[in-house]
């Protein structure tokens, strides 16, 4: 998440950011179980943020985030945590096949913070 914090600061201080269409499309794609590691090592990143109470004001806009403060808000944590526990093996088995849906991963994310957030 640090690569979408660097972009939110640019985008407040109305520095343009350009992106570039690169046609050279990589082969060697990363297996799902590799990314799967990484956004479980950017989900601890996040925790150590909340649990320092040190979250950035720009990554509050992220939508993991967003989602989160909304199960705390209304005290949905705890639930979403116990739910979290019987899926996790699960929604982790979808997110290892071909074809992925992206909501289990949002889901996956949501519950990997919550599961992590028991303060």
């Amino acid at each position: 998440y640090e690569d979408v914090l660097l972009a939110l600061q640019l985008k407040n201080k109305n520095i343009p950011i350009s992106h570039i269409d690169n046609p050279e499309l990589k082969q060697d794609f990363e297996s799902n179980s590799d990314y799967l590691l990484k956004v479980e090592a950017s989900v601890e990143n996040i925790h150590s943020f909340l649990k320092e109470n040190i979250l950035p004001q720009e990554i509050k806009k992220i939508r993991l985030i967003k989602a989160f403060y909304f199960l705390k808000t209304y005290y949905l944590t705890s639930v979403f945590r116990i739910f979290f526990k019987f899926q996790k093996h699960r929604i982790k088995k979808l997110l290892l096949n071909r074809e992925v849906n992206l909501k289990y991963l949002d889901i996956y994310k949501l519950g990997l913070l919550c599961e992590k957030t028991q303060f």
